[in-house]
């Protein structure tokens, strides 16, 4: 995949999380999506910080096999999810 398609991919999840009044809606089962990540390869995996508490039980070898980057807000989700391509 291309860095421009990891982006687009990306900001895509992004957008579908995000509401109206620019807050960030909590994911229902971030393990899964971990784990889904993982099996497709990805090195990295964009979350909001709402959704750590729900890794807690993400088995150790999967943690060992991907980054997650949590984010905070909105903004904070764009600038992680371009990551080194900000200039």
């Amino acid at each position: 995949m291309t860095p421009m398609a990891t982006i687009t991919s990306e900001l895509d999840h992004l957008r579908r999380h995000l509401n109206l009044g620019g807050s960030v809606e909590m994911i229902p089962n971030a393990i899964a999506i971990a784990e889904l990540a993982v099996e497709k390869q990805a090195k990295v995996l964009l979350m909001p910080v709402s959704a750590r508490r729900g890794l807690n039980d993400l088995p150790d070898d999967l943690w060992t096999k991907i980054s997650i980057e949590f984010y905070k807000d909105p903004d904070d989700a764009v600038f992680k999810g371009f990551g080194p391509y900000v200039v």
